[in-house]
């Protein structure tokens, strides 16, 4: 995806915790930071896109507090784009652990899978709005877009 963002001008930044994911972007000639996404990203709040695909989702074991959080990085006119389950009722989280094939183990860490029916119930109290919904290829994406909250105004009494 960051091969793809360079190829049309666009700036892009991959984040991941895992140093091998990050030197292998980088080896490629891509931007790519190693942390957690929670962690203080630069230029918060003026990001145009964001991606969260191929299980992503899941990051930190909390897809409400992940999707507050990409409310946060993303510019008020930018778009999240979120790939979910395929399974529609899919709704969980739980402590994961990886294991290699040498039987090497990772420490536990928190993940999240959901499919449409979580993504929708969590989409307005996060901050966001479904643009669009879309299959391609037995894969569900959606668009969403920074909710905008309702104009309050004031009367006066005079």
């Amino acid at each position: 995806m960051l091969a793809a963002a360079r190829s049309v001008g666009m700036s892009a930044l991959g984040i991941d915790t895992s140093s091998e994911a990050v030197n292998r972007a980088r080896g490629h000639g891509n931007r790519a930071i190693q942390q957690s996404v929670f962690a203080t990203v630069p230029h918060t709040g003026q990001w145009q896109s964001l991606l969260l695909l191929d299980g992503n989702i899941g990051i930190g074991g909390s897809i409400s507090a992940l999707l507050r959080r990409c409310r946060q990085l993303v510019a008020p006119t930018g778009v999240l784009l979120v790939e979910v389950e395929a399974d529609t009722d899919l709704d969980t989280s739980y402590t994961a652990v990886i294991e290699d094939e040498e039987g090497n183990r990772s420490d536990a860490f928190g993940w999240a899978r959901t499919g449409s029916a979580g993504l929708e119930s969590r989409t307005k109290s996060s901050g966001w709005t479904v643009s669009a919904k879309h299959h391609v290829q037995g894969r569900i994406f959606y668009r969403l877009v920074p909710r905008l909250e309702p104009r309050r105004y004031l009367r006066s009494i005079v």
